[in-house]
């Protein structure tokens, strides 16, 4: 079957609907972004140029947040027993370590005061 009559393999290879419309497209001094500028934008790490209707849904968003965003503040200024309970076992597990190595370090000096007891109690 040939390509001209397979409708197919005509839309895979069409520009317009593999990469979406180009600079064409879009007709000078329009207030909406060419394909290529969004591309270009997105790919330096640069935002995506505004729009009046970019703006729009930024803002419209912003204030749908904002209530949100001062709950969820106030939900993580408050202290709660977990957070309490929690600084107590940092306490606890730290002062436990301590304690182990202020214990190993006794039963150091109590091996080696032994070792020299039986080392000089032996020569006499």
């Amino acid at each position: 079957m040939p390509d001209d009559q397979n409708p197919d393999a005509n839309l895979a290879t069409t520009p317009a609907l593999v990469d979406g419309p180009g600079p064409a497209a879009a007709p000078h001094g329009s207030a909406e972004p060419s394909q290529d500028a969004l591309r270009a934008a997105l790919a330096d790490g640069d935002a995506p140029p505004s729009t009046p209707i970019t703006a729009a849904v930024a803002e419209a968003v912003a204030k749908e947040i904002r209530p949100l965003r001062e709950q969820l503040d106030q939900v993580e200024s408050k202290i709660r027993l977990h957070d309490i309970v929690g600084g107590i076992g940092y306490i606890v597990g730290i002062s436990g370590v301590a304690f182990y190595f202020l214990a190993m370090r006794k039963t150091e000096r109590n091996r080696t005061s032994e070792v020299k007891t039986q080392s000089v109690c032996s020569r006499a």
